[in-house]
C-alpha cells in the first residue's frame, strides 16, 4: 500500500503532442500517477552549550546535560544508528558504510570512524549479551550449530545456541575444545538439539543432558549416498522418519516408549544392510554412532527431529559468506 500523497502535481500541456498547435482545450479526462520520492536529507550542526552550575547547599559543580548529547564523538544517535544499521543490518564493510553515509546521507566520516561507532555501540550492549548469556542456560530446549567465517583471512567459527525465542552467537578460533560446555554450564537442566559433531556428544554424555540429533541430517546423507545406487535403503530411511514423527504424536507414554523400541531396532537393522555395501560402511558407522539419539523426540514430543532452528539462525553468516550450499552439509562423528 502506498503512503498518503503530500503533494499534488498538476500536469498540463499548451501543445498538441502530435502536431504541436496550441490550439488545444482539456477534455476532463485525468490520470493519476503516484510517484514515490526520496529528498536527500540535510545534514545540520547543533552546538550544545553545557553551562555549569555550583550548589550553594554542598558547593559541587555540575555541568548541564542533554538527551541528544552523545557519550563520545561529535554524531548523534540518529547517526550512529545509521552507522550500525548498514554494518550489522545490511552487512556493509566499513568502506561502503562511509560510502552510504558521504553520498546518501550528506555526512562526512571516515572508516576508522565508523568502526569506533560500531566498537561502541557494542560496549553499550555487552550488558544485555550477558544477559542473553544467562537465559539460554535456563531454556528447556537449545539448538546447537556453527558455521566456519573468515576473519582478515583467518579462519574462525561462528556458534549459535538459539530456539524460538532467542539465540546467542559466539565467535571462536576453533571448532573443537569446551565451548559448549562453557556456553551452557555443567548445571544446565535443558534438551540440547544438534548435528553429530563430537563437542556436542561429549558435553551431553559428561554432564548427562538429554541430546537430540538432528534427523534431516541423517536423511541428506542417506539421500545422497543411497538414492540412486541403492534407493530401496533410503526408502527405508524415509520410513523410519515417518515412524519417528507418528510415533512423537502419540500421547500415551507407554505408546511412545513402544515406537521408541521399534524405531531404533529398525535403524539398527538398517545400520546391518548398508554394512553388506563396502560404499556405505563409513555411513553406517555414522549412523550407528547416533545410537539412539536420533529418537530421543519420541519420548520428549516437545524436541522436534531437526536442527533447523539453529541452522535458519546461521543463515544469514552462510549468505554473506557465499556459502549457502555448506548449509546442508554434514559433519558426524
Amino acid at each position: 500500500m502506498l503512503p498518503f500523497v503530500d503533494e499534488v502535481i498538476p500536469v498540463t500541456t499548451d501543445k498538441c503532442g502530435s502536431c504541436y498547435s496550441t490550439n488545444i482545450e482539456p477534455t476532463g479526462y485525468v490520470k493519476s500517477r503516484k510517484v514515490i520520492c526520496h529528498i536527500k536529507p540535510k545534514t545540520i550542526v547543533k552546538e550544545y552549550k553545557q553551562y555549569e552550575f555550583r550548589c550553594l547547599d554542598c558547593g559541587n559543580l555540575t555541568l548541564a546535560s542533554h538527551k541528544d548529547i552523545p557519550d563520545k564523538g561529535i554524531y548523534d544517535k540518529s547517526i550512529q544508528s545509521l552507522v550500525n544499521y548498514y554494518k550489522f543490518k545490511a552487512r556493509l564493510p566499513h568502506n561502503l558504510v562511509v560510502d552510504a553515509m558521504n553520498n546518501i546521507h550528506d555526512v562526512p566520516m571516515t572508516a576508522p570512524t565508523s568502526l569506533e561507532i560500531t566498537r561502541r555501540a557494542s560496549d553499550k550492549l555487552e550488558p544485555l549479551y550477558k544477559e542473553l548469556e544467562e537465559e539460554i542456560k535456563q531454556a528447556d530446549i537449545v539448538h546447537g550449530d556453527e558455521t566456519s567465517h573468515s576473519v582478515n583471512g583467518v579462519n574462525h567459527w561462528i556458534w549459535v545456541f538459539c530456539n524460538a525465542m532467542l539465540s546467542l552467537f559466539k565467535f571462536k578460533e576453533k571448532r573443537g575444545g569446551d565451548i559448549v560446555e562453557k556456553t551452557l554450564g555443567k548445571d544446565f537442566k535443558g534438551k540440547l538439539v544438534s548435528d553429530g559433531w563430537a563437542t556436542y556428544t561429549s558435553y551431553t554424555r559428561d554432564n548427562n543432558i538429554v541430546p537430540q540429533r538432528c534427523f534431516d541430517h541423517l536423511r541428506r546423507e542417506v539421500k545422497f549416498e543411497c538414492k540412486n545406487n541403492q534407493p530401496d535403503l533410503y526408502k527405508w530411511c524415509c520410513d523410519i522418519y515417518s515412524m519417528t514423527k507418528k510415533g512423537k504424536e502419540y500421547k500415551q507414554a507407554k505408546r511412545r516408549l513402544d515406537m521408541y523400541e521399534k524405531c531404533k531396532t529398525e535403524l539398527s537393522r538398517l545400520v546391518s544392510f548398508m554394512n553388506n555395501h563396502n560404499n556405505l560402511k563409513k555411513l553406517a558407522t555414522k549412523i550407528e554412532n547416533g545410537g539412539d539419539k536420533w529418537f530421543t523426540c519420541i519420548l520428549y514430543p516437545e524436541l522436534p527431529m531437526d536442527n533447523n532452528e539453529a541452522e535458519r539462525s546461521l543463515r544469514p553468516f552462510l549468505l554473506l559468506c557465499g556459502k549457502l550450499s555448506a548449509a546442508s552439509g554434514v559433519m558426524w562423528v
